[in-house]
């Protein structure tokens, strides 16, 4: 099944709501496996989950690795 990414998430707020689920616990387990191994496996466990709803489309997931770009540097 196709899944438009963007047509979703503009227009339908299910999904959009269950996005920013995922991506909260997604932040959540990340902060937790700086600090304790032990959640590094719930962390990629959240990472997966994530993955496999967008259908292993990681669009979403590029503030997460990239937060800022640096300002001092030129595109």
């Amino acid at each position: 099944m196709y899944l438009d990414l963007y047509y979703e998430s503009r227009t339908n707020g299910e999904f959009r709501h269950r996005l920013h689920q995922l991506l909260g616990e997604i932040e959540r387990y990340w902060d937790l496996a700086q600090s304790n191994s032990a959640f590094l496996t719930r962390y990629q466990e959240a990472l997966f989950e994530f993955v496999k709803f967008c259908n292993f489309n990681s669009v979403f997931l590029t503030p997460h690795f990239w937060p800022r770009y640096p300002p001092a540097t030129n595109l």
